[in-house]
């Protein structure tokens, strides 16, 4: 079995700490040399939105953190899946993500979840 990580984030990113946390075990499993993915769900596919502005609300816009992430990553990780039905659901075009996320159906994500060696649920 590989080093796969998969973090599933089913709530939204702001008005708790699960997704900053999320991005940034992303960031660091990557660094580290894990085939990391995150995987959005829920409400955790607002966090694929380009350009969040939380305002003067006091939170850190997370999608260039996650942009970021995800343009250091080498041999195609980490990677950023975000549920299709999800993204339905919500009404959410496709065109209002940030680069490098990547749509996908339930049997993509179950594969996946069943092939990582560790799973973090935020």
């Amino acid at each position: 079995m590989a080093n796969q990580l998969c973090i599933l984030v089913h709530r939204p990113p702001y008005g708790g700490i699960h997704a900053a946390e999320a991005v940034r075990h992303l960031t660091g499993a990557a660094a580290q040399g894990l085939e990391a993915t995150a995987i959005l769900m829920g409400d955790g596919v607002y966090l694929a939105r380009a350009g969040h502005d939380p305002g003067t609300t006091g939170w850190t816009a997370l999608s260039p953190v996650l942009e970021d992430a995800l343009g250091g990553g080498e041999g195609g990780y980490p990677r950023l899946w975000v549920d299709e039905a999800s993204l339905r659901a919500r009404g959410l075009p496709v065109a209002s993500l940030i680069p490098g996320a990547v749509v996908v159906n339930e049997h993509a994500l179950a594969h996946a979840l069943s092939k990582a060696r560790w799973v973090m649920v935020y």
